[in-house]
Parts: structure tokens; sequence; C-alpha cells
């Protein structure tokens, strides 16, 4: 399978609320392909060296790895998605995305559900038509 074909499954299956899963599986064998995988799997805080040559350079090259990702994480998410987390280091992004999703998914299990999901569309709405509610108004009418 070519590089191609593989950026290409990612483009075409753009991460949006509830594919997650096939996303994250899709990630992770881009990520593999590439050999970036590690950088996922065993998050390391780099602190950049003083003085230390060879340490620079595996802190750059540490640096260059972790942007890489990044952009393929967020070429491969919904515009919506790429807005929220594009400031975000790689690894936090996929945690805060995974966060999202498992809430997301015990709300819908919950009773109130399909209301909240209901009262987040109308939020969504005002927001395009160019009204601001605000993170503590929109709770406020959810709740």
């Amino acid at each position: 399978m070519s590089i191609i074909s593989l950026r290409e499954i990612l483009e075409t299956n753009k991460l949006v609320r509830p594919n997650f899963d096939d996303w994250h599986r899709n990630l992770r064998i881009f990520l593999m392909h590439e050999k970036l995988i590690d950088v996922i799997d065993n998050p390391a805080k780099i602190i950049p060296p003083e003085n230390d040559v060879q340490g620079t350079k595996v802190y750059h090259k540490h640096l260059e790895e972790c942007l890489a990702i990044k952009r393929i994480i967020l070429s491969s998410m919904s515009s919506e998605l790429q807005r929220k987390y594009q400031n975000m280091d790689p690894t936090i992004i996929i945690e805060y995305v995974k966060k999202m999703v498992d809430t997301q998914l015990d709300i819908e299990n919950s009773l109130v559900g399909p209301l909240v999901n209901h009262m987040i569309a109308f939020i969504e709405e005002y927001e395009k038509l160019g009204y601001k509610i605000g993170k503590d108004i929109s709770e406020d009418l959810i709740l």
C-alpha cells in the first residue's frame, strides 16, 4: 500500500464526532507506516538541553515529529475540530478527542441524551448565524 492511499484513507474518513474509533485506528495505521507511532504511544517530555549537541539534535527531531503528527491529525479532522485543537500538542489532541467522544456516548446513552443533543444543535445553529452565546450560557441552557 502506498503512502498516497494511506493518506487518502485519513482524508476520506475525517474525524467528525461519531467516528472516533475508525478515525483513531486509521490514524494509528498511518503513523505506524510513517514510523511516528512511538511519539504517540510513548510521549516523552523532552527538555531542551544546554550545550549538548547530540541532545539538541534529539530534541529538534522530537519537535519535528510532533509537528508532523499534529499536521496529520489536524488534516484528518473536520474544520470545526481543527479550530478547536489547532494549538494543542498531538498527544493532548487525541486525549481530548477521546474524552469528548466518551462523554458524548455517556450523554447519548442516558435518558436526557436526545434532549442535550437537540440543545447543542440549537446552540451551534445560533453560532453559525453569528450570535455568540458563550460557554456559561450554553451550559446553563443545556442544564
